[in-house]
């Protein structure tokens, strides 16, 4: 591939991957779903009974498994639930809505493979599953709970980590920060070209009326998707949702792939992870 950004991206992107000890607690099965890498995450005694699909980052053109295990053992033992994680194909080999459709399917397949052969620690009245996804990963996970909560409520929670919401150039070239505007704008614009069609578009307002019960984790001065984060929070309350929002100044954008090296990573998918338990709970 003769692509010196994207090749330049990716190589970034493997910077995430940890070594992570095997005697975390964290039991770890690798499998395939619709014929794509998958792994699930299964913690010591699981608390919360719906399982997690996870999306993972990378602006739909990079990230893999590896890049956010890391990111994964550590939500699975905050949270107290499964984890099924999944490698969606990536732009633009796969021009979108590849990445779309790949989340889709693996949401529909925790649905109706996965809980209906009641894998451990799952009860047998599980019929709902929790989305999550960091960066693009957030996009995804909120599209899949819009679409899966279109007639019947099948997404009981969704955790949003800094989501990437938006790839407007008109978006990004306003931006209120001077620091980032010039840098994300130039990577929306990197991710427009790449997705080799039509980009994707904004959370619609018929979609934020579907969602379900969410959390926000966003950073500071160093996560450019802060200011959007924050926003979507503000609409999915006036549209009379529920949505709890944490913002941690010092965070920066993709360091949540570190919580074994940044005790900031940590504590907020720690707390992230209680938020999604008390949330359930009132559900419940």
């Amino acid at each position: 591939m003769n692509d010196p950004a994207l090749l330049a991206v990716r190589a970034i992107t493997r910077l995430f991957r940890r070594a992570i000890p095997s005697d975390d607690g964290i039991g770890v099965q690798n499998i395939e779903i619709a014929g794509l890498p998958a792994r699930i995450y299964t913690p010591e005694g699981a608390k919360v009974r719906f399982p997690i699909a996870f999306f993972h980052g990378g602006g739909f053109i990079a990230g893999e498994l590896d890049s956010h295990d890391a990111l994964c053992r550590h939500l699975c033992a905050a949270a107290g639930a499964q984890i099924v994680a999944i490698e969606y194909r990536l732009a633009p080999e796969h021009p979108a809505p590849a990445q779309l459709e790949d989340a889709l399917a693996a949401c529909e397949w925790v649905l109706s493979v996965w809980l209906r052969d009641k894998p451990a620690g799952i009860t047998s009245d599980a019929t709902q599953i929790i989305v999550c996804g960091d960066s693009a990963g957030g996009y995804l996970a909120m599209r899949c709970a819009a679409e899966l909560n279109r007639h019947t409520r099948q997404v009981a929670c969704q955790l949003l980590l800094y989501p990437l919401m938006n790839l407007d150039d008109e978006h990004w070239a306003n931006h209120p920060s001077i620091l980032w505007r010039p840098f994300a704008r130039l990577g929306a614009g990197l991710i427009r070209s790449r997705l080799a069609g039509s980009a994707y578009p904004p959370i619609s307002q018929d979609e934020i009326e579907r969602m379900p019960p969410t959390v926000i984790v966003a950073g500071g001065a160093l996560d450019p998707v802060f200011i959007d984060a924050e926003s979507m929070h503000q609409r999915i309350q006036a549209g009379g949702g529920k949505s709890v929002f944490s913002r941690y100044p010092r965070l920066l954008h993709g360091e949540l792939n570190y919580p074994d090296r940044s005790r900031l990573a940590a504590a907020a998918l720690e707390s992230a992870g209680m938020s999604v338990r008390t949330i359930l709970a009132e559900v419940d």
